[in-house]
């Protein structure tokens, strides 16, 4: 199969798992609380599925059904002055009363302004390194209503 996905033109190599790995894999995030939505299913992401090269399955932990709602990314620096984060925080919250559920990381300063702007109207978290990675460090599980994970 590796062979073939080269000649497909496929950048990076098939990982083929071991069953056994992937049932840790799916008992682990059932026991986080989680669901793994794959490319194929109606929840996935239209626009995610759209990229050069989508993740085959994504872990989702929360109101799933946020993944398909119109979503804008607030996305900024960690070292942002007061009055970014309070910028932030009201247009978050601004934008959700405009029917948008607000996506971002777990950092801390505009990231976390934006969830908690957007806490009362939907926001989505979206955690590269898993949902058992809980980056950075002090981020809070009570900060924001996660798709990908709460800490």
């Amino acid at each position: 199969m590796p062979e073939l996905a080269r000649r497909s033109g496929r950048r990076q190599p098939i990982r083929v798992l071991w069953r056994a790995v992937a049932e840790r894999e799916y008992a682990a995030t059932a026991a986080a609380g989680a669901r793994f939505v794959e490319w194929c299913e109606p929840d996935y992401r239209e626009s995610l599925a759209s990229i050069a090269d989508p993740p085959p399955v994504v872990a989702v932990k929360g109101h799933g059904h946020l993944l398909v709602a119109r979503t804008l990314a607030i996305v900024g620096a960690r070292n942002a002055s007061a009055n970014r984060i309070r910028f932030t925080r009201k247009i978050s919250q601004d934008l959700g009363e405009q029917g948008l559920v607000i996506a971002s990381g777990l950092a801390r300063r505009i990231d976390t302004a934006a969830h908690e702007g957007a806490l009362a109207t939907g926001t989505v978290t979206v955690m590269a390194g898993g949902i058992d990675v809980c980056y950075p460090g002090e981020t809070k599980p009570s900060t924001t209503v996660s798709w990908r994970a709460a800490c």
